[in-house]
């Protein structure tokens, strides 16, 4: 999953990671910086790797929470999995804004 800030309406996000071992840490969600500092984006596309750097890796435990507001750079993701038959178990819940 490239690199994307979530849709515009979207205020909160919660990543819920519910894998049933620690043998899939690698798989968790990677925040991005865009190699260009003046780029925001609206919400929505995914980009490709090669326009951002990769800042963290929150790693894929059993009962962990990632939670971040959208921004026009909260940029995250996750890299390329190269395993086959691979399930990421997750919960995702949004606080979103209604107009």
């Amino acid at each position: 999953i490239g690199p994307h800030t979530d849709a515009s309406h979207r205020l909160i996000s919660f990543l819920f990671y519910l894998p049933t071992d620690t043998n899939q840490t690698h798989l968790g969600t990677s925040i991005y910086q865009s190699k260009d500092p003046s780029f925001i984006c609206p919400g929505g596309p995914h980009y490709n790797f090669e326009d951002f750097d990769k800042r963290s890796t929150v790693a894929f435990l059993p009962n962990r929470l990632l939670m971040f507001v959208r921004t026009g750079k909260s940029f995250h993701g996750v890299e390329t999995i190269y395993e086959e038959n691979v399930e990421r178990q997750l919960l995702i819940n949004n606080v979103r804004l209604f107009s």
